[in-house]
Parts: structure tokens; sequence; C-alpha cells
């Protein structure tokens, strides 16, 4: 059984106070290390969302909801993964947080595929997530404040449930990554594809710059686009 664990608002208001570096993903990419080495988890990947860009939204940065992707058997307690992820949030969050996290099991319906989409265009509400999260058999859990993370970590689990949304932060050892390596060389490290954005070809011996590789998610694989540089092929980072 896949599950999906959304996370968002963990940032508070302020994530550059020097000496914290606790933005949402950092928050995620610890409680996936923590479900993986801890509960013997297999952590599959940390993806990124885009929302909604909105003067009437609250957000730190850019919006982007985090997700934890990980396979279990079905006898696993999903509680106590739950629980390890609000440890870690509780742990990690930064003062005047407005944390929130889910939980998806397998697939997201319809209904709750359509008001994910709408939050990445529009201002959703807290009473409609709830709404068609208990249809649906979703789990949310307000960690601090007013709770409003809930929005976005029931998107981020919803969207990337749908396996073509988003990008991966954290997959393979894309993470350890610095300088120039070759396609092929890259291929072994968490990246599936790489396609160059004007549909040139890439070859297999061909250098890429992998100083921050984040791949987009095309049908649960993670496609490294990049654009012809000087010396080497420069990835892009697409929502």
């Amino acid at each position: 059984m896949r599950i999906y664990i959304g996370i968002d608002d963990t940032d508070g208001k302020r994530k550059d106070i020097k000496g914290t570096g606790r933005g949402t993903g950092r928050v995620a990419r610890e409680a996936a290390r923590r479900l993986s080495e801890k509960l013997k988890v297999k952590v599959m990947a940390v993806t990124r969302h885009q929302l909604a860009k909105l003067p009437t939204i609250k957000f730190t940065s850019n919006n982007g909801a985090k997700c934890v992707i990980a396979q279990v058997n079905h006898e696993f307690k999903i509680n106590e993964i739950i629980n390890a992820v609000i440890s870690t949030v509780k742990e990690l969050q930064l003062p005047r947080s407005n944390a929130g996290i889910s939980c998806l099991k397998n697939s997201a319906s319809k209904e709750a595929i359509d008001l994910a989409l709408k939050a990445k265009k529009f201002k959703i509400k807290k009473q409609d997530v709830y709404k068609v999260a208990e249809k649906n058999g979703i789990i949310l859990v307000e960690i601090s404040g007013t709770g409003e993370g809930i929005i976005g970590a029931f998107s981020a689990a919803v969207l990337a449930s749908t396996v073509n949304d988003g990008r991966f932060i954290d997959i393979g050892t894309i993470r350890s990554l610095s300088g120039v390596m070759t396609v092929s060389e890259l291929l072994k490290r968490g990246v599936d594809k790489v396609k160059a954005i004007n549909g040139s070809r890439v070859h297999l011996n061909d250098l890429v710059i992998v100083d921050k590789v984040r791949p987009k998610m095309e049908n649960f694989k993670a496609v490294l686009y990049v654009k012809r540089g000087a010396k080497a092929w420069e990835p892009i980072m697409i929502d």
C-alpha cells in the first residue's frame, strides 16, 4: 500500500531566522528520514506541490506544500506513522506556524483531486477540505496555530497521488549531488529521465550540472528537464 503524507505551514512567518533553515521542505525530509530509520518504513520520495499565490493567502515564500511518499505493508500501523510525523513537525516547526498534516492511502477520488487542483489556482476553505477528506477517508491533523496547514497538506497528498504533479525534492541520492556528471551517472542517482526543454536530444555521455537537481513528477517518474548551457546541460525546475 502506498501512502501520501502531506505537510504544510511549519515555517511560521520567518523561515529565514538565522540558524534555523527549517522550511517545510526540511521538516518533510527529516520526517521521511526518521520514518525510514526509526520505523523502517520504505520511503520512496519527498515531493513539492505548488499552490496558489494570491494576496488573500498567507504563505512564507512560494506556497509550496510538501508530501512524503512511502510504501507500507497493509498491516502496518498507519497511526504510528502519523504520530511520528506529528512529533517531527512539533519539534521542528517555527514559532507562529499553522502546521497541519494529512495522510492519504493509495489513491484519491475525483472529488478530492478536483479540490486539490482548485487549490493550485484559488483560495479554498478549510471546511471544504474537511468535508471532502471525511467523505474520502483522508486523515487530517491540525498541529499548531490556526491549523490552516491542513489545506496545503491535503492538497499535496492528493496531488502527489495523481503521480503527475509537482517535483521531487528528495529521491534517490539527488540531495548529495554536486558539480557535473554525465547523464548516464545521473540516471543511477534517482533521476529516471533527462529531457531537453526545447526537445533536443540528450545523450547518455552528455554532461549535466547537478548542484540542484529537482526532477518533475511524470507518471511517478523523476524527469529532469534541462536547457543547454555553455559547457553542460543546466537543470530547470518545473512545477
